[in-house]
């Protein structure tokens, strides 16, 4: 088994977080298509300075990084391998453009390369829209995010992703409090299922590219017959903001083609 830490940003141990995240996204459907473009010998490296970016500028600053180590061990233990990481965003915590930038987003465009920012850039735009979205009736009140769950390859079927994931409910049920995640493995969703978690929705990331489920677990205190209103309602502010999208796609594809054939008529 393993022992779970809460460590803040200084104690976030980075380059071991990254490396666990990187080789256990390695054959992730969504990272493999958004470094798919790098060949086998760049995928790795793209994906820990990936995983080291993501996590120095959207979750380490927060202070709720969760470190799986063996029993008995510390996270100042630097020579102790990690097991897992699992990456939070807290209740009402904002996120700020400028933070993230600060804390050096902006070198996503280098790592990935133009092509790559073309996947990556669309689909972090997406998913922070369809989070909005499904937890739209939970915006002031606020939700566990869970941003990163992985578990280094060398220690998976040892529970260790339990141990993390339970922390997490725990934490979430003792402050009444539902949780969101993303995963683009289809093999998880039964697994997250087991710990309450519902699909709201589902939608290939970018053009062409694999499906990613967005999941949502409710208060658990809550009866069955709320939890599944809460569903459907979720489920249909999903429908009702794809069908906004869609028409407002058309009146720009429309505005377009009128403003090609006015430009065509006066210069013709």
């Amino acid at each position: 088994m393993a022992a779970v830490e809460v460590v803040g940003y200084e104690d976030v141990r980075l380059t071991d977080t990254a490396s666990v995240l990187a080789r256990a996204f390695a054959t992730d459907p969504v990272f493999s298509w958004l470094t798919s473009h790098l060949g086998s010998a760049g995928r790795m490296t793209a994906l820990h300075e990936i995983m080291e970016t993501l996590t120095r500028a959207i979750y380490a600053p927060h202070g709720e990084s969760y470190l799986a180590l063996p029993e008995g061990a510390k996270a100042a233990q630097t020579d102790i391998k990690l097991k897992g990481v699992l990456l939070l965003h807290p209740p009402l915590v904002k996120e700020s453009f400028v933070d993230h930038m600060k804390h050096g987003i902006h070198r996503l465009p280098v790592i990935t390369g133009l092509k790559g920012m073309g996947k990556i850039l669309p689909s972090l735009l997406r998913s922070s829209l369809l989070k909005e979205v499904v937890m739209d009736d939970l915006l002031e009140r606020g939700f566990w995010y869970v941003g990163f769950l992985a578990v280094d390859p060398d220690c998976q079927g040892q529970g260790v992703g339990s141990v993390l994931l339970q922390s997490v409910v725990d934490k979430a049920d003792k402050e009444d409090l539902p949780v969101y995640l993303e995963t683009g493995n289809p093999r998880n969703v039964p697994w997250y299922e087991k710990f309450g978690f519902a699909t709201v929705y589902t939608e290939k990331a970018g053009f062409m590219g694999p499906t990613v489920f967005y999941m949502r677990r409710e208060v658990q205190s809550m009866d069955k017959q709320t939890k599944e209103q809460l569903l459907a309602k979720a489920k249909q502010r999903v429908a009702d903001s794809n069908e906004s999208l869609k028409r407002g796609l058309l009146a720009v594809g429309i505005g377009f083609v009128v403003l090609v054939l006015l430009l065509f008529y006066v210069y013709h």
